[in-house]
């Protein structure tokens, strides 16, 4: 229970205002202003961009959004005297003629999505609230509201389809699903998307009809709301479809969806922790991936047979572990206008937000290229990127002047993700490039859009290019030896012991399936029938846990070795790895007592340093600073040791290890 206390000023609408609220266990006399609980109020920080917003000013609901086991009465309260409020039930603005009178407690059984709006005497009304109210018990036997379409896409090439919106009793009404149901929702963050379903499925107008269209034409006003054991909030938003050849309905039934965060709408950032570990905490866009390719949506049954929902968190956690900063990924349950539609990724968009977030700068400084299309800021230096690549870069001084202008060492560790990872949907699509155009002006690329990774592992991807992209760069770049001893050196790092080894490769696939295996099922019972019940086509399944669990191990089990033997031999051959063996050091770094032994061993003479410095020069040559190994080396306490073989006059690639002592 609360008490309401309201004060305004004269001010037209009355935007200046305060509430505050007291709670009944409270010995206050004197009250502050303060938000309500778990009201959808955003803070704005000084100098914030975002203090033109329209003010949100909150209505009191009790309780508030959230996942729900038993009925509950919702009581809603407005700060405004001489007001009324409105409320819909069907994800429609209660303010535009929609709305039902508010006149007492509500009384909520089943999952409801509330959309609530003030109306003032005399005055403008408030932007409309939602609250999302979800009982997952529900979802075994939702239905389609009467009046949502029975068909899909009926312009579309090939259409209309059937609509899907009801769950697949095989799987629910299975031990199964009895046994599972609570983690499936429950122990899972969900995701409710409201929205009124003219503008999903309005044949002219609607972005799910219409999915093909691109666009700010195409984004319709909409709300977010996250709901977890943990924490729930909500923000109004933009919504538009995502992606690309899973637009067309004839290739996949369930849509992704991009979330854009405005002024128009409300704030034009949402605050939010929304990923677990490393997200900036702010976002302008995120996104809500629905799967294509190696998805049960996609249109062929040799990718359905693929689908895990783990490969984008995959490379891009990998990305994150070779020591960059790549999208972050999480699994979670979607609500459409209550109805559930199935286990989704929401991501970090790598829009200039995103990279002033977490590289550093100001939104305005950044350059930002999806697959070759400008973004954000400027094109230029792009061009003159380009233009550098399709020239000679064998020679020394046309390599130095690139370096300049492209992170090598970064370019080269995301080549090698996608040459090991098998991205055969690359690199005509699925990149992003981006350059701080304020600090050192390089530019970077950030993995994409990687579910078609994976696949047979016996495909070479070395020689593949595309004008204008990464690809094509990386053939330009294989013309410069210096440019090979360092991707060699890459591969070093992070494919021998390193992130990219396949014991480590393992245990990160395991950590991107494990967290999404307690959501798989419901997926299954909603889109794992759609091919063979709604498109018939003969040679789909009813796709479930048995398909997505042999994947899994297929991938953890048969691919990692094999395709890390493959690649290397590859490599070997385009002497963008060199066949004599690195050399070794025992032990491999870490904590060392000052003067302990350090025992090098390898092919040839081994020659090192201990002062940072690499034993090879630029062009071959022997460092004045190397040392041969004999025996063994005393620590010489806190350093790096950098080692390479030498024998006939080649060189391995590099080995370091970091001492540290005690």
């Amino acid at each position: 229970m609360f008490v309401l206390l309201f004060a305004c000023g004269p001010s037209s609408p009355p935007w200046d205002s305060s509430t505050g609220f007291l709670s009944e266990d409270s010995t206050s006399e004197a009250i502050a202003p303060v938000h309500p609980p778990d009201a959808d109020v955003e803070t704005i920080p000084p100098g914030d961009a975002r203090e033109e917003d329209t003010p949100d000013i909150p209505l009191l609901v009790d309780p508030p959004r959230g996942i729900y086991t038993q009925p509950v009465t919702v009581t809603l309260a407005s700060p405004f005297p001489n007001s009324e409020i409105f409320y819909t039930v069907d994800g429609r603005d209660p303010l535009q003629g929609f709305g039902v009178p508010y006149t007492g407690p509500l009384t909520i059984t089943t999952t409801t999505v509330l959309r609530m709006g003030v109306r003032l005497a005399g005055q403008d009304a408030i932007p409309a609230q939602t609250h999302s109210y979800f009982f997952p018990a529900d979802v075994p036997t939702q239905q389609a509201p009467t009046d949502w379409p029975e068909q899909w896409w009926v312009d579309d090439d090939g259409g209309p389809f059937p609509a899907d919106y009801v769950m697949d009793p095989e799987v629910t009404g299975t031990q199964e699903w009895t046994a599972a149901a609570a983690a499936v929702f429950g122990d899972f963050p969900t995701v409710s998307v409201v929205i009124p379903p003219e503008d999903l499925f309005d044949p002219d107008d609607g972005i799910h009809e219409n999915a093909t269209m691109h666009g700010v034409n195409w984004e319709r006003a909409a709300s977010i709301e996250w709901l977890d054991s943990d924490q729930s909030w909500g923000s109004p938003c933009g919504l538009r479809i995502q992606g690309g050849s899973s637009r067309q309905g004839a290739k996949s039934t369930k849509k992704s969806f991009r979330a854009r965060f405005k002024r128009e709408y409300g704030a034009n950032r949402l605050d939010q922790e929304v990923f677990e570990e490393d997200g900036a905490g702010n976002y302008q866009v995120l996104v809500l991936k629905g799967g294509y390719n190696r998805s049960w949506a996609e249109w062929t049954d040799s990718g359905r047979l693929r689908a895990t929902y783990a490969r984008e968190a995959f490379a891009n956690k990998l990305y994150d572990q070779m020591g960059y900063v790549a999208p972050e990924v999480r699994p979670v349950q979607l609500l459409i206008d209550g109805l559930y539609w199935g286990l989704y990724n929401m991501e970090e968009r790598p829009d200039n937000a995103f990279l002033a977030d977490h590289y550093g700068g100001d939104r305005e400084d950044w350059d930002v290229l999806n697959a070759g299309t400008l973004i954000d800021g400027e094109i230029v230096a792009w061009e003159e990127l380009v233009g550098q690549m399709e020239g000679d870069l064998s020679g020394d001084l046309a390599y130095a002047d690139l370096s300049d202008h492209l992170d090598l060492e970064m370019f080269a560790d995301y080549i090698l993700l996608q040459l090991l990872l098998e991205n055969v949907d690359w690199p005509d699509r699925n990149w992003y490039a981006a350059r701080n155009r304020e600090a050192d002006g390089k530019w970077f690329f950030l993995p994409w859009d990687n579910e078609l990774m994976m696949s047979d592992g016996d495909r070479s991807l070395v020689d593949w290019t595309y004008p204008e992209s990464p690809g094509a760069f990386f053939q330009a770049l294989r013309e410069n030896e210096e440019f090979r001893v360092l991707f060699g050196d890459r591969v070093q790092r992070h494919m021998v012991g390193g992130v990219l080894s396949t014991p480590a490769l393992q245990q990160t696939w395991t950590w991107a399936t494990e967290r999404v295996r307690p959501a798989v099922l419901g997926e299954s019972a909603r889109w794992g029938d759609h091919w063979r019940d709604e498109r018939g086509d003969p040679e789909a399944l009813l796709y479930g846990m048995t398909e997505w669990q042999a994947e899994v191990t297929r991938i953890e089990e048969r691919f990692f070795e094999p395709r890390a033997a493959f690649v290397i031999q590859d490599l070997v051959a385009n002497d963008l790895y060199p066949a004599l063996s690195a050399p070794a050091a025992s032990p491999a770094g870490g904590e060392l007592a000052a003067g302990s032994p350090i025992v090098l061993s390898g092919p040839g003479t081994v020659y090192y340093t201990t002062d940072g410095s690499d034993p090879r020069l630029p062009g071959g040559a022997i460092s004045g600073t190397a040392q041969t190994a004999a025996g063994s080396l005393p620590s010489p306490g806190d350093f790096t040791l950098k080692m390479r073989s030498w024998q006939a006059g080649e060189w391995s690639a590099l080995v370091e290890a970091s001492y540290q002592q005690p």
